[in-house]
């Protein structure tokens, strides 16, 4: 019985501390996007050679890349992997293709229903995502 409450304790800790990390990470990848941003507006005003975009934080940061093991991803929500996504990609994404990054990740099984659950996973949290367009949502606050 100790050892299941040990595990059980140790197990809620690991959560928590999961939890804080993808905060801090959505964190700093807003950060990085907002001052990509910045740059891109100073060197226009400046009349300095400007890239198209950006470079995504994926770029900036390949370790923390959506890259990582499938098996990582299976407690992740999939609001929590649309963040991440969008974060990635200069703060939003068409719907399509996070549906796609679901099915490559073995989160959705690439049905026709996928989009639904998409969308309207992102039409609910309107704390954390905006509708920016036809079948285009942002990350809110980027």
């Amino acid at each position: 019985m100790d050892e299941i409450k040990t595990l059980e304790a140790r197990d809620t800790e690991l959560a928590s501390t999961e939890e804080e990390i993808r905060r801090e990470r959505a964190e700093v990848r807003s950060r990085v996007n907002e001052l990509n941003r910045a740059l891109s507006i100073y060197r226009s005003v400046m009349g300095l050679p400007n890239a198209s975009k950006p470079p995504a934080a994926s770029e900036l940061f390949p370790q923390a890349s959506m890259s990582f093991t499938v098996g990582a991803q299976a407690t992740r929500t999939i609001a929590d992997i649309a963040e991440d996504y969008m974060a990635e990609h200069g703060g939003r994404a068409k719907v399509t293709d996070i549906v796609r990054e679901l099915v490559r990740l073995k989160r959705l099984k690439g049905k026709h229903g996928d989009y639904g659950t998409v969308y309207g996973t992102l039409k609910r949290n309107e704390r954390r995502f905006i509708w920016v367009g036809e079948g285009e949502f942002a990350v809110a606050g980027s």
